[in-house]
């Protein structure tokens, strides 16, 4: 999985996890203590930086895909409490893709983070992205790319992990389009 350019955090955390005053703070802090599940860094970090739930990255990347992409639940509840979701905007923020028109649901890293998105934040799950590719779509490329490369076993967990999201995907498309 890419780093997105991240920051090595335990330069920026003490052994509580918590930002250590003598480290420097900065953006790529906050997207680590996501991608790392460190709510406490992420919280020391944002109030630091007087750093707004909803902002995004010169990529467009945003504390929710980051949140999704490394099936950080935790996070996601945090950014959920966070958010006022009745704002129209906040809804842009939920569906809001990166600079490939990725959404969160596109980054999704399981089946639960996927969930997640679907029943909490009511993501839209028919979004396609700059190739035109809604999150399943993608996801099923991404599998099949991994079947097709030597250095995965075909019982890889990440594999696994990708055929269980897909299925909830399809899942989900199934009973959208019954409603």
């Amino acid at each position: 999985m890419a780093s997105f350019g991240l920051a090595q955090s335990d330069s920026t955390a003490n052994s509580t996890g918590v930002h250590d005053d003598k480290d420097p703070v900065d953006m790529a802090t906050i997207f680590s203590a996501v991608s790392e599940g460190n709510l406490a860094l992420l919280q020391s970090s944002m109030t630091l930086l007087n750093f707004p739930i909803a902002t995004a990255d010169q990529n467009g990347y945003t504390l929710l895909h980051a949140a999704s992409s490394y099936n950080q639940l935790g996070i996601l509840q945090f950014i959920l409490n966070n958010l006022d979701t009745n704002n129209i905007n906040c809804t842009t923020y939920i569906n809001a893709g990166d600079t490939d028109g990725d959404t969160a649901l596109h980054y999704a890293g399981s089946a639960d983070a996927a969930n997640f998105l679907v029943q909490h934040f009511r993501i839209n799950t028919t979004i396609v992205n700059s190739l035109g590719k809604t999150a399943l779509q993608t996801k099923e490329a991404e599998l099949d790319e991994m079947k097709n490369d030597e250095d995965i076993e075909d019982d890889d967990e990440e594999i696994e992990v990708t055929k269980k999201l897909i299925s909830y995907l399809q899942h989900i498309n199934v009973s959208q389009t019954s409603m």
